[in-house]
């Protein structure tokens, strides 16, 4: 029976594949007509040129195998301009190869995966590009891309660049008890964010203070952020469970920032000052972290944006502040030339702040030319950070006499293509193999 039944399940799929239909639209009526149309392997095609004052529904559900798509005749030669917005909904849809320019959002939400009451699953937005989609009103808020609950949502081999009003490039909205979401975001460009006013500019948020406890388990890996200088937030995590897996940031005057939520990962990361002073690594509040196998090189030119700077938290703190640091783990992290490496409570104010964190492990790091390699407490109450198995040089010598430091000359060689600074000490310090993310690695195949 299970046999007849997978033969069946297939025939089905190569018929569905074998019927499939390539609709050619040039205008907005035909468009829509066409995607009221289309079923599952459909693809709806926009020819080439200008298409302004558009505002896109593109309402469909394929299958796993046979996605409903909706892309340019030639990929990146369909303009999105004017006043205009792109709202996908249903299941199992792809978007590719637009881009919006010469334009401003007609819309809260330029782009939105889903909404409240029927959001979107295992949709898809590739090589796509959106550059200086601005309204002439900078404080006018609204995001660039909204994804609003669902589930397995991709955005990948996408270029966000420009972006000047207030609002967020990137928004993942969590709905109230809602399972994980599984979306992934990868191989993306994020570039020449201005710098905004205040809060409310990041680049990438993930939830908000309301669903600080609830897991979302996105994976944000391989995307490039390069002068992000919208506020201190690059990324601003707020939810559970999260990862951050070999992204590159540089020359942008701000931070990846674990604000709210608990048990994330961040792992193989890159951070470059490239001589920008306001750029920092990490900001750390919440519990169970992981920290590892991530590269600074010139960041941290304060405690507030520190290599790696931890929060104080309050007790019993409302949503929306700082809960304590607790049970986090820094390891296997290479610190080259950095000012502030490690700082604990560079928020705490008057005492407004009292709680520093607690079961911390700081394990088998290499910290190389750092102008304050000493971890700083900020502070009535020092915090509980445990120090073992780490690696100074060139730094201040008073580190011999610190428990969990050991100075050792690395041996550093300079990698003549990707500029890093490698270390020949294997037995003592676990080398990244991994390479920074450059220009060539994301963003829209041909551009």
């Amino acid at each position: 029976m299970i046999r007849v039944f997978v033969i069946f399940t297939v025939l089905f799929c190569m018929h569905s594949t074998l019927d499939a239909k390539d609709f050619w639209v040039g205008e907005m009526k035909s468009l829509r007509h066409a995607v009221k149309k289309a079923k599952s392997g459909d693809v709806v095609i926009m020819k080439d040129g200008v298409w302004s004052d558009v505002n896109i529904v593109f309402k469909a559900d394929g299958n796993r195998t046979a996605p409903v798509t909706l892309r340019a005749e030639e990929q990146g030669k369909v303009i999105i301009s004017g006043k205009s917005s792109l709202a996908i909904r249903g299941n199992y849809l792809l978007v590719d190869g637009l881009v919006f320019k010469n334009g401003q959002p007609s819309r809260t939400r330029l782009i939105t995966f889903g909404k409240k009451n029927k959001p979107a699953n295992y949709c898809r937005l590739s090589n796509t590009e959106v550059v200086d989609f601005n309204d002439i009103n900078h404080t006018k808020r609204y995001d660039w891309v909204s994804v609003i609950g669902g589930s397995y949502n991709r955005i990948d081999h996408c270029r966000f660049t420009q972006m000047k009003n207030k609002g967020v490039t990137l928004n993942v909205r969590l709905l109230d008890n809602a399972p994980a979401n599984y979306h992934r975001i990868d191989h993306n460009e994020f570039s020449y964010r201005e710098m905004g006013k205040k809060n409310g500019y990041e680049t990438i948020r993930i939830g908000d203070s309301r669903h600080i406890f609830q897991n979302s388990r996105i994976t944000v890996e391989d995307n490039l952020f390069l002068q992000c200088d919208g506020e201190i937030e690059i990324i601003s995590n707020k939810s559970c469970e999260n990862r951050y897996i070999h992204n590159t940031f540089r020359n942008s005057k701000g931070m990846l920032t674990l604000r709210h939520g608990n048990r994330c990962l961040v792992k193989d990361n890159f951070f470059f000052a490239d001589g920008n002073k306001w750029m920092g690594g990490i900001r750390i509040i919440g519990e169970g972290h992981n920290i590892v196998n991530n590269y600074f090189e010139g960041v941290g030119s304060s405690p507030y944006r520190a290599a790696i700077s931890f929060m104080n938290g309050l007790p019993n703190p409302p949503r929306y502040e700082y809960t304590q640091v607790k049970e986090c783990n820094i390891t296997h992290n290479k610190f080259i030339n950095t000012k502030y490496t490690i700082v604990s409570g560079a928020n705490y104010k008057k005492g407004r702040y009292p709680l520093p964190p607690e079961n911390i492990v700081f394990d088998n790091n290499l910290i190389v030319g750092s102008k304050k390699p000493l971890p700083k407490y900020i502070g009535k109450v020092l915090p509980k950070i445990k120090y073992k198995h780490n690696i100074i040089f060139e730094s201040e010598l008073s580190m011999k006499n610190v428990k969990g430091f050991q100075v050792l000359n690395p041996k550093l060689r300079q990698d003549e293509k990707s500029k890093l600074w490698i270390s020949h000490i294997q037995n003592d310090f676990k080398e990244n193999d991994l390479q920074p993310i450059m220009i060539s690695d994301v963003g829209p195949a041909v551009r």
